[in-house]
């Protein structure tokens, strides 16, 4: 596999294998760490091989104790992660923290649906459903730094049924008090 470039989001996210109970790089996707490490910078959105990196051993910490079959869910958050194209610091955090609550959210369904106590099950929907605010609360923020802060309005068609109307378009203001 060649190196991607920083930014080059046409390219394939990290992916990782369990061994021996730790986190690897997918000995079958990359000859060597190096190609990883510009695998994790480039789905990261970061310049930094350390912060790149720690983002992914942050959000491996996510899934809890690592057990055999964890990775094809790893490589699925890490592909969120890539699929998000994290243009900077602020997004790849905001991302990164997005997949673990999301990750933390559907353990939580799931085991709301495998236990017998009603209270239990009432206890992991209602933090799922707090997750699920947050989640939506930070797809919110990432939305609006991507925008800038600015919003846009279309107004695709305006139709008078009326003869005769009228009707201004633009900015429409009053002179102030005393004429101006």
């Amino acid at each position: 596999m060649s190196a991607p470039l920083i930014g080059d989001h046409n390219a394939l996210p990290p992916k990782v294998e369990i061994i021996n109970g730790c986190v690897s790089p997918d000995v079958d996707e990359y000859k060597d760490n190096q190609e990883f490490i510009q695998a994790a910078m480039t789905a990261t959105g970061t310049h930094s091989k350390e912060l790149a990196v720690g983002l992914i051993e942050q959000l491996v910490k996510a899934f809890g104790p690592l057990k055999e079959g964890a990775a094809p869910h790893i490589n699925a958050a890490l592909a969120a992660l890539a699929e998000q194209k994290p243009r900077n610091v602020t997004e790849a955090l905001l991302s990164t923290q997005m997949i673990a609550v999301h990750t933390q959210l559907m353990k939580l369904i799931g085991k709301s649906s495998n236990t017998m106590s009603p209270d239990v099950q009432q206890s992991y929907i209602n933090l799922s459903m707090r997750l699920a605010r947050v989640f939506t609360t930070q797809a919110e923020t990432l939305r609006r730094i991507r925008q800038n802060g600015q919003q846009t309005i279309s107004v695709q068609h305006v139709h008078l049924n009326n003869e005769g109307g009228q009707a201004i378009i633009g900015n429409v203001s009053q002179p102030k008090e005393g004429g101006e």
